[in-house]
């Protein structure tokens, strides 16, 4: 059974008020900041292979890079049509400044049914006001509305993943549409958003479905008789264990459907085949290589992409400040720490003293679930990897404010209003205070915004967005031109007025290569090379310390500038 839904004195009008407005007001958020940052490191990629897909026809280009298409699908169409009615192709890289907000904007669609699908899960678990907390905790949320903001996948993959577990979850005692095929779908969907969806949104269901056979009271007491109470679980998630099954299996068919097939042999395994020593087994591969993986739908090459990626990691992790060279079972937590709002982390503290209801809600079993599973994640490049688990964290919060409104005392009722009402004042000021640049949310306890990069990197802080703003540094201040060293794919690093310093390629003797080159200019750097410098060859993590211990002249919110004479 789920939850008894609180009181509501307002009913479905209120509701829908409460949600537009948070609609309303955080769509305002992105669009603004979307037009004063400039494209992260993924971006650039992103653009162009949805506008290629739109002319080709073909996701073709997406798989190979391990992307999967609904996203910029979604995300690009603007771009494609506009191309169209102009009779000119654009340039994915000169155009790119004017372009980027056109496929920015696209990503609403999945922020607006994040928010709402938050607003049905927290009804689920603690009424209308538990909907109401929840959609107010994620759409006032920092972080969210950070990467909402920008032309990329997480938001997409966080929003398709809450909404196949809701239906999951709601279609238990359903018929077979709803139990079965709706849920198979919408993981499909989740899929053709993302491929880390592949493992865990099966896992999920599985965690959901145990939680309504406990909440229905099915579930049998463990007991020492092991084997006995094995059988008794066998016996009474047999209908759990084919539907999810099944859902796998309908999950795969849409995204292969989704993806379609070229009828072209998959290029890498072609030159793998291509490149072993010749014999039998050689032959074998190279004949399937050209013939045989014509056949083979688009998203395996995604998918099989993605299980390595998950497998092996990013090749390095930053965490606390410290570089390491695999990953850290402490990242996620870490970056939580650092990357949630105080009162969030606050109202978490409240949400993990609170017991009762709360723990035999389907979201925090979820939440449990999602924050074990990221203690093993393998690729740590920020908070927006584990946005499934912050939404499910979020909406947990949002049920145990409504359930200390609903189920206690006048005095309880009250102070659950106080801290709801602080709370989300508390993010939404936070998110006022960032904008526009939300990527670089850092707490208070951890220092603040400036104080971000500190202790994390890449896409926690800086993930190539700060040219614009060193822009109107440089025009501020006079300059001509600019030296920069930096992280990112913004096509501009390579234009005048910057000049690119490429850095690797100067030497063993970098530091007076990089003296020689300025001369009497300035240097900007970006701070995830400083802090996180993806070259760990000695001569450059010299370099990088070097240039730490001196004193920079200046600062944007992600580049330090340095003046040498």
């Amino acid at each position: 059974m789920t939850t008894t839904p609180a009181s509501d004195p307002g009913g479905r009008l209120a509701n829908l008020a409460w949600l537009l407005v948070l609609l309303i007001g955080s769509s305002v958020w992105c669009v603004t900041s979307a037009r004063h940052i400039g494209p992260t490191f993924d971006e650039t990629l992103y653009v162009r292979i949805g506008l290629d897909q739109w002319r080709s026809g073909s996701p073709k280009s997406h798989m190979s890079d391990g992307v999967m298409p609904l996203p910029t699908d979604v995300q690009t169409p603007p771009i494609y049509l506009s191309e169209r009615h102009r009779g000119v192709p654009y340039d994915p890289v000169a155009d790119l400044p004017a372009l980027l907000p056109m496929a920015r904007a696209g990503t609403l669609v999945f922020w607006w049914a994040l928010v709402i699908y938050a607003f049905r899960w927290g009804r689920l678990a603690g009424g209308d006001w538990g909907g109401r907390w929840a959609s107010g905790l994620i759409a006032t949320d920092p972080n969210f509305l950070a990467h909402a903001a920008l032309a990329t996948t997480d938001i997409a993959m966080t929003a398709t993943v809450l909404i196949a577990v809701y239906h999951f979850y709601r279609g238990r005692q359903c018929g077979l549409w709803l139990r079965v095929v709706l849920p198979g779908v919408l993981y499909g969907v989740s899929l053709s958003a993302k491929a880390s969806a592949l493992p865990y949104v099966p896992l999920l269901f599985a965690v959901v479905g145990m939680n309504r056979l406990f909440a229905d009271g099915v579930l049998p007491r463990l007991t020492i008789r092991l084997w006995a109470t094995l059988q008794a679980y066998r016996v009474v998630t047999r209908r759990l264990r084919w539907d999810l099954c099944y859902t796998f299996g309908l999950g795969l068919i849409w995204v292969f459907v989704y993806t379609g097939n070229d009828g072209m042999p998959e290029p890498q395994f072609a030159g793998w085949a291509h490149s072993l020593e010749p014999g039998a087994s050689r032959d074998g591969l190279v004949w399937l290589a050209d013939h045989g993986t014509a056949g083979f739908p688009n998203a395996w090459e995604g998918l099989a992409r993605q299980v390595k990626h998950g497998m092996t990691g990013h090749g390095g992790t930053v965490v606390f400040g410290e570089w390491y060279p695999d990953s850290r079972w402490f990242y996620f937590p870490a970056t939580l720490a650092v990357k949630l709002p105080d009162s969030t982390l606050a109202l978490v503290a409240l949400v993990l003293l609170a017991g009762g209801r709360v723990w035999r809600s389907p979201v925090t079993w979820a939440t449990v679930f999602l924050f074990l599973f990221s203690l093993t994640t393998q690729v740590q490049l920020g908070i927006r990897i584990v946005f499934p688990l912050v939404a499910f964290l979020l909406i947990a919060a949002g049920a145990t404010l409504s359930d200390g409104i609903a189920h206690h005392g006048v005095g309880r009722r009250r102070l659950a209003w106080v801290v709801g009402l602080a709370v989300l004042s508390y993010s939404a000021s936070e998110s006022v205070n960032v904008w526009p640049d939300g990527i670089r949310y850092t707490n208070r306890l951890a220092g603040g915004n400036d104080h971000g990069a500190e202790w994390l990197a890449d896409s926690n802080y800086d993930w190539g967005q700060g040219l614009p703003e060193l822009d109107e540094w440089r025009i501020a201040n006079g300059k001509p031109e600019l030296f920069i060293w930096y992280f990112g794919t913004d096509p501009q690093a390579g234009l005048p007025p910057f000049q690119q310093l490429h850095v690797h390629k100067m030497g063993l003797d970098t530091e007076a290569a990089i003296l020689a080159r300025v001369g009497d200019g300035e240097l900007a750097v970006s701070t995830t090379i400083l802090n996180a410098c993806p070259d760990r060859r000695p001569h450059m993590l010299r370099t990088v310390a070097w240039l730490r211990s001196l004193t920079p002249v200046a600062r944007t919110r992600t580049m330090l500038i340095y003046r040498f004479r």
